[in-house]
């Protein structure tokens, strides 16, 4: 236990060489995998919250208005705020499937959640009514922390963001009691100090999860370096020009078996051919082409893994390769007949 916590001490120290372990192209894939989880829920809640809450109004009977100024119906529902988180719902949707790079996912993310808290601020104070405001503000400011992964001065910054929204239009009414926004406020500060408390914590927990995946892989690649050193010769025999190739490609392709960025141009230049040669040569002799023939040699060694119990769908998935454990899981299935998670 000591010699794994002595390794991740030095693993961390190394980080801080990258700028920022978001400068790490494997960390920073596992952020955007995150976000766009995240983009899909937040999405999926504004739309059908938004349509849930119009419908129950519909069927009670309550009268629409698009806004309430000039409009002399005792509690009308406001359709503005809600069409606009249903829209944004959309957008969120939409955007996921995409695959928005990590920046991008984090600003639109962080622009649904203040037009979210807009919208609620703006209802209530079209109703002159802020009795509930504060806790639909806090349910944002938590939505925030445990849907998408915000370092903890991002979430800081959209928890003031809510906060100052929340103070600069409370105060335009006047039909609250003396002290009455003051403690709301404060109440708003206490919540935010604790979201960035839990943002930190959680952005840590996925620092260590990184760090932990780095030297799985080493103790991986070790553990398989030390079998091939062990391994008994195979017994001499001439192997033709066609399989000495196959036996190159095998090869080249485990040693780069945990680099997601390695590609046919790489693959070619490593066998000393164009791209083309490679794919006419690897559909002449294997009826594959150079991206199947390397997607399956992963998911064979992730297998392998599996079956040894090496860690978890998510950490093997990205130790043979893959960028998303969601694909590794979907391409596993396709030739296994089954999900990793029944090894």
């Amino acid at each position: 236990m000591g010699r794994t916590s002595r390794k991740l001490g030095a693993l961390r120290a190394r980080l801080p060489t990258l700028g920022a372990p978001e400068h790490d192209p494997a960390f920073r894939r596992t952020l955007e995998v995150a976000v766009q989880a995240g983009m899909r829920t937040a999405g999926l809640i504004g739309l059908i919250g938004a349509t849930m809450y119009v419908l129950a109004h519909a069927i009670a009977g309550s009268d629409f208005v698009w806004w309430t100024v000039g409009v002399h119906v005792p509690r009308p529902v406001v359709l503005w705020n809600e069409v606009l988180i249903a829209g944004l719902g959309v957008v969120l949707l939409v955007a996921a499937r995409i695959r928005p790079s990590l920046l991008a996912g984090r600003l639109l993310m962080s622009l649904f959640l203040l037009v979210a808290a807009l919208a609620l601020i703006g209802e209530d104070l079209q109703k002159g009514d802020f009795t509930f405001t504060a806790g639909w503000l806090t349910l944002v400011m938590f939505f925030a922390v445990g849907t998408v992964p915000f370092r903890p001065w991002q979430t800081g910054a959209l928890c003031a963001a809510i906060t100052l929204i929340y103070a600069f239009l409370q105060t335009s009414t006047q039909s609250l009691p003396e002290g009455l926004p003051t403690a709301r406020l404060i109440f708003l500060g206490i919540v935010s100090l604790l979201c960035i408390t839990m943002s930190a914590a959680l952005y840590r927990s996925r620092v260590a999860q990184f760090l932990a995946l780095i030297e799985l892989r080493r103790t991986l690649r070790e553990r398989f370096s030390n079998q091939m050193r062990t391994a008994r010769p195979r017994d001499v025999s001439v192997m033709s020009a066609e399989e000495r190739f196959i036996d190159d490609a095998r090869r080249i392709v485990e040693d780069h078996i945990d680099d997601s960025s390695f590609d046919v141009k790489t693959f070619a230049e490593a066998l000393n051919m164009s791209p083309r040669q490679l794919q006419r040569k690897l559909r002449a002799l294997k009826g594959q082409r150079p991206t199947d023939f390397v997607r399956l040699m992963r998911l064979q060694r992730g297998a392998q893994l599996l079956e040894q119990h090496a860690g978890s769908v998510s950490e093997i998935a990205y130790s043979v390769g893959f960028s998303y454990p969601e694909y590794f899981s979907k391409c596993f299935r396709e030739l296994y007949g089954r999900p990793p998670s029944a090894y």
